[in-house]
């Protein structure tokens, strides 16, 4: 899996990014991975799944502080939906000194923390150089 990847690289930015964020949808088995700023506007997507745009706006409500004005601390949450056993995956992070959301749709949340610190490192590794 890792020569693979290695192989499947780009060098056009936001190419890089999609391609990693699709490589974590892959490896997490996510119906859609996703980078939003602070507005809900989709930055990046492991795909063209036209719930993206949704997600995006969704997240930045669960990460608002409405009084204040400013994003929660980074930390993960994870909104599970009992009916058909989806979850939303949602990670504020900062890059390129912008606080931004990194989001993941899901049927099975084991073992997220490891892809989501790839992939914040990975797009960090991407944008930030």
């Amino acid at each position: 899996m890792l020569s693979e990847r290695r192989k499947d690289r780009s060098g056009e930015t936001y190419a890089a990014v999609r391609k990693q964020l699709a490589a974590i949808a892959r490896d997490g088995e996510f119906r859609t991975v996703l980078i939003a700023d602070c507005d809900g506007l989709v930055i990046a997507a492991s795909n063209n799944d036209p719930i993206n745009d949704s997600l995006g706006v969704l997240g930045v409500h669960y990460f608002y502080k409405r009084e204040s004005n400013e994003l929660v601390p980074e930390k993960t949450f994870v909104l599970r939906n009992r009916k058909d056993h989806s979850s939303i995956i949602v990670h504020s992070f900062t890059l390129v000194d912008q606080r931004v959301l990194l989001m993941a749709l899901a049927k099975d949340v084991k073992s997220i923390h490891p892809l989501v610190n790839r992939a914040v490192s990975g797009a960090k590794r991407i944008l930030e150089n």
